[in-house]
């Protein structure tokens, strides 16, 4: 496959969503690290997806979200809404699935994973007028695309398009708060402290096995 490459743009955003639309499966920049995309409830695209980044069985994957789109996919309380309300941030949440997310989306988890770390992201999903699924630009054993140079030596030849973003403003996996608890906790540390979460969302916790 030979595989094109173009740099982040908004003016990119209508053939990026052309493609995906199309069933292709692409690379995109994120301020975490790159992303394998791809049209969400498109089975052949997921299954294609799966095969790029050769996993041997499937796993779950992630939806690119806004604050108005959350709610069509996942059961969005009121902290959820309250923290979506200032995306795009660094953070995945963690939301109970509403019955329409498929269960090659889920694979058989009791959450539904959304994040949106970007304004590039942001405009994407405020344009594709279909759900987009995403999983980090990671091949085994743990070769991740944090730059556009490595994501190009990953996938060169296994994706029609990637997009030249640079290097990503944290090169990590975002900052993982549950919503599917009666208290949002933080699973996982990424880009955004918990002192800085807390000022956007006060009642959120800490596990103890991440308590100073």
């Amino acid at each position: 496959m030979q595989t094109q490459t173009a740099p982040q743009s908004a003016k990119l955003i209508p053939e990026i969503v052309q493609r995906l639309a199309a069933g292709e499966v692409l690379v995109l920049p994120m301020a975490t690290v790159y992303a394998i995309a791809a049209q969400a409830f498109n089975p052949n695209a997921v299954a294609e997806l799966a095969r790029v980044k050769e996993w041997p069985v499937p796993h779950p994957l992630a939806l690119l979200t806004s604050p108005d789109k959350a709610a069509e996919f996942g059961v969005i309380n009121s902290p959820c809404q309250q923290l979506l309300a200032h995306l795009p941030l660094p953070i995945t949440f963690l939301v109970p699935p509403r019955p329409n997310v498929p269960q090659f989306i889920l694979q058989g988890r009791k959450s539904l994973m959304l994040v949106c770390p970007d304004e590039f992201i942001l405009q994407l999903v405020q344009t594709a007028p279909f759900a987009i699924a995403v999983t980090p630009a990671k091949q085994p054993p743990d070769a991740i695309a944090r730059n556009f140079t490595t994501a190009k030596q990953l996938f060169a030849g296994k994706v029609p398009l990637i997009v030249d973003g640079g290097q990503c403003r944290y090169g990590q996996n975002g900052t993982m708060v549950d919503f599917t608890v009666d208290i949002p906790t933080v699973l996982s540390y990424g880009p955004i402290s918990s002192d800085n979460l807390k000022q956007l969302l006060p009642e959120v916790e800490l596990p103890s096995h991440l308590r100073k």
